[in-house]
C-alpha cells in the first residue's frame, strides 16, 4: 500500500492523452515537450513532421527529439527497459516519452495476436483477442507511468456516432479506461478561419461539442482553447519548466 500525502507538492511528471484527426498538430505538440523520445509507428512515419519543424519551436532548440521506430510489439517491451536503464544511468536524459500513436500500436499488437491464433489452431476468437489486447494496453500504460518521465499518449480520433461522444480511437473498454489512467485528456483540432488563410491549430481542454476532454485539475481552470505547446500547458497547470541544456539528438532512426 502506498500512502499519498496531499500536503506535499505533486510530482513534476504528468501523463497526458491527446487525440484528434490526422494533420491537426499532435506530433508537433509532442515535439515541444522537454527532451522528448518518440516511440513511433515505423510505417506511419509521423516523425517527418518533427524533421520538418523549425528547431526554434522545440522546448530546447539545442535538443532535437529522438525517435525509435516501433516495428513489432517486442520493440515496445525493449523500449520500456531501455528508457528505465538510461534514466538510471543518466537522470534527466529523457524527460518525456511520446507514444505516437497508441491507436496504431493497438492495431499492430492485435494483428500479432490474430497471426499467433491462426498459427495455433487456425481459428480466431476475436472477442477473446480484444480482451487480451485490453489487458496488454492496461499493462503498457501502467508500466510507462512508472517511468520518471512525462508520458504523452497520442491517438487518432473516433468521430461521434449513434449518440456516442467523439474520443480516442481505441477499441472496447480501452477507449474509456486508457484516458482514465491519464491526468489530462485533450482534443486537438485545426481549422482555417478563411479558405485562403493558414490553418489554426488548437487544443481543447474541456468538452468541445461532442468531443470529450478534461483533466484532474480540481478547481484550477485551464485555458480553452490552449496554445499547443508544452510551455503553455506547463504554465496552465503549474509545472516547473526544466532548465535548458546543451545537446543534440538525431530525429529518426530505430533503437
Amino acid at each position: 500500500m502506498k500512502v499519498i500525502d496531499l500536503r506535499k507538492a505533486a510530482a513534476r511528471n504528468v501523463s497526458v492523452m491527446t487525440y484528434g484527426a490526422s494533420r491537426v498538430g499532435k506530433s508537433r505538440f509532442a515535439a515541444t515537450w522537454p527532451r522528448p523520445l518518440f516511440l513511433a509507428d515505423a510505417t506511419e512515419k509521423g516523425w517527418e513532421t518533427i524533421r520538418n519543424m523549425n528547431p526554434e519551436n522545440f522546448y530546447d532548440p539545442s535538443f532535437i527529439p529522438e525517435v525509435w521506430g516501433i516495428e513489432e510489439p517486442g520493440d515496445m517491451f525493449q523500449a520500456i527497459q531501455s528508457i528505465a536503464t538510461r534514466n538510471k544511468q543518466n537522470p534527466g536524459d529523457i524527460l518525456t516519452v511520446c507514444i505516437d500513436s497508441l491507436t496504431l500500436y493497438s492495431d499492430l499488437y492485435f494483428t500479432g495476436l490474430e497471426i499467433a491464433a491462426v498459427k495455433r489452431n487456425n481459428q480466431v476468437d476475436r472477442r477473446r483477442l480484444f480482451g487480451d489486447l485490453g489487458q496488454h494496453l492496461a499493462w503498457l500504460i501502467t508500466e510507462m507511468h512508472k517511468l520518471p518521465v512525462n508520458v504523452l499518449w497520442i491517438c487518432l480520433e473516433k468521430p461521434p456516432q449513434d449518440g456516442s461522444a467523439g474520443g480516442p480511437l481505441l477499441t472496447g473498454q480501452t477507449r474509456d479506461k486508457a484516458p482514465a489512467r491519464c491526468e489530462y485528456l485533450m482534443y486537438q483540432r485545426a481549422y482555417r478561419p478563411k479558405p485562403d488563410e493558414p490553418p489554426v491549430f488548437e487544443i481543447r481542454t474541456k468538452p468541445y461539442g461532442p468531443y470529450i476532454a478534461g483533466g484532474r485539475q480540481g478547481d484550477m481552470v485551464l485555458p480553452d482553447p490552449l496554445e499547443p505547446t508544452f510551455r503553455a500547458f506547463a504554465e496552465a497547470v503549474g509545472i516547473p519548466l526544466p532548465a535548458l541544456g546543451s545537446g543534440t539528438k538525431a530525429a529518426g532512426g530505430r533503437k
